[in-house]
Parts: structure tokens; sequence; C-alpha cells
């Protein structure tokens, strides 16, 4: 009995005798950081800006063509024409005008028709439209666009989301149809310049323009 009543005031005696325990610090929280990442340019900001450099540059512009069906003239049927509907910046595969942008066709000169050579059918009807440019009014020589398709940015930034920048490029080719060669990698803006090549739009941008341009001449 005495035993067991002096160990249990052996446990009193060293509980009451302990040191007191020193509280922990409270954890330091990080400072938070309220700098604010800079967003990055949609599309259609960065050809804006291609376009005021263009424009500040005094590059000439290229005009784009259409093809017009001829009228018949006291019954007789005129040949199709092709005539100017416009005119843009050639850069790269991209053609920026005032107010629109345009995925880059083929690109042809204007000459008169006149009986020659061919080695094969393509280039007897590669000739054959630049003849109908050359009857639709385009100059002699003259650079025209032909086939060019307008890109809808706006249906660009309108898929730029979460879910789309992390999809395949295969999706992406297909939900960016509508932006014909831009299209949206991981939130960047993006453009395929060649069948199986992509690049950030700013950069492939910035190098076009960085390429000598003649000034429109006076």
């Amino acid at each position: 009995m005495g035993l067991f009543c002096g160990y249990g005031r052996g446990i009193s005696a060293g509980r009451a005798h302990s040191a007191p325990q020193t509280p922990s610090p409270p954890s330091a929280r990080p400072a938070r950081d309220n700098r604010q990442v800079p967003s990055t340019p949609d599309s259609a900001t960065l050809i804006a800006a291609a376009r005021d450099r263009l424009a500040a540059a005094d590059a000439p512009r290229e005009r784009l063509g259409e093809w017009v069906e001829g009228r018949r003239l006291l019954g007789i049927g005129r040949a199709p024409r092709i005539v100017p509907t416009g005119e843009a910046w050639h850069v790269g595969v991209l053609l920026i005008a005032d107010a629109a942008v345009f995925a880059t066709g083929e690109v042809l000169r204007a000459r008169e028709h006149a009986i020659r050579g061919y080695t094969s059918e393509a280039q007897r009807a590669r000739d054959a439209r630049a003849g109908a440019a050359f009857r639709g009014g385009f100059a002699e020589g003259e650079t025209v666009h032909l086939g060019w398709t307008r890109l809808d940015l706006d249906a660009l930034s309108a898929r730029d989301s979460d879910a789309l920048s992390a999809a395949d490029p295969d999706t992406l080719r297909l939900a960016n149809s509508a932006a014909g060669p831009l299209l949206v990698v991981a939130g960047i803006p993006h453009i395929r310049w060649s069948t199986s090549a992509t690049r950030p739009l700013a950069d492939y941008l910035d190098d076009q323009l960085s390429l000598p341009r003649p000034r429109t001449a006076p």
C-alpha cells in the first residue's frame, strides 16, 4: 500500500516540477506577391501592332484579285476576268489589310495573254489566270493575290480557353479552322507558316517585318 502511494506521489511530483513547455511560434506566412503578371497579347493585338509598323514604314501594298464572270456583249460571252477587290500588306502567309486579315492563296503576276509553248497543263492554266488578271485591270507584271481567305480573329479569341490551350495539335487545328494558319498553343498565339511547322505569332511577325521592304513610290 505504501509503495503504491509513494509511486503515485512520485508521478505527481514529477509533473508538478517539470519545466513549462514554451509554445512554438506561429508559422511564418510567405509574403504575398502583388506584382501582376503581364498578359499575353492576343492575335488581333499583335496584328494591329504589325499594321501600325507597316503604315509607319510606308511599306507598299499588293492588290487582291477575285474572279468575275464576263458579261455577254451582243450575245457573245466574254472571257472571265480577275478584278482588283482590295489591297493589303503581304507578310509571309498573311495579308494584312486596314480592317481585315487574310491567309494567302496563289500569288502570280499579271501579263497579257499570248500564245506560248507550255511544258505542262498546270503552266498553261497559270498563264491563263495571269492573262485574266491583266484583262481585269492589273498592270503588266503586277503581283496579284488570288484564292485568299479572310480570317476570323474574333473566333480565335473566343476559343482561347484553358481547355483549348491544353488540347492536342489536331484538335487545335480543327477548332481554329476559321482562323486559317493562326492558332493558340498553351495560351500563346502561334502561326502555322508551313505544312509541318508552327512558331509564336509575335516572333514570326517581328522576323517578317525586319526583312527589307521597298517604300511606296511617291
